[in-house]
This record gives C-alpha cells, structure tokens and sequence, in this order.
C-alpha cells in the first residue's frame, strides 16, 4: 500500500509538468499590440477603440469559452 501511494504522489508531481511542455503554445509572430484592436459594449452596438486608452493602467478581463 506504501509503494502505491509513494507511486501515486510521484505520477501528481511528474504528469502535470509533461501535460505543461505538451500543451504550451507560443505566439512567434505577433506584430500587434492591444491598442490597434477595438471592442463592441455588450449593451449597445458602440464600438470602443483601446487607442483610447494609450497611457492609461487598463484590465483586460477575458472570458472566454469554445
């Protein structure tokens, strides 16, 4: 029983840091930054520019599912 969970406690510590170098993605070629891009308001068809914003401390909260 001690051999198995001994066995079990190495697999938690090894699988996740092989899951890591597997499912990492790097962005090689990104030219962009956050202020060519712009936003519509959830609440009306108004569109935001973050050029706007150039200076200024923002949080970019994203939320997203697929």
């Amino acid at each position: 029983m001690a051999r198995f969970l001994s066995f079990l406690l190495g697999a938690s510590l090894v699988i996740p840091t092989l899951g890591e170098k597997f499912l990492r993605r790097e962005c090689k070629y990104v030219s962009n930054d956050l202020y060519q891009f712009s936003a519509t308001l959830l609440n009306s068809s108004k569109k935001v520019d973050f050029s706007d914003y150039k200076g200024k401390v923002v949080l970019v909260y994203n939320v997203a599912t697929f």
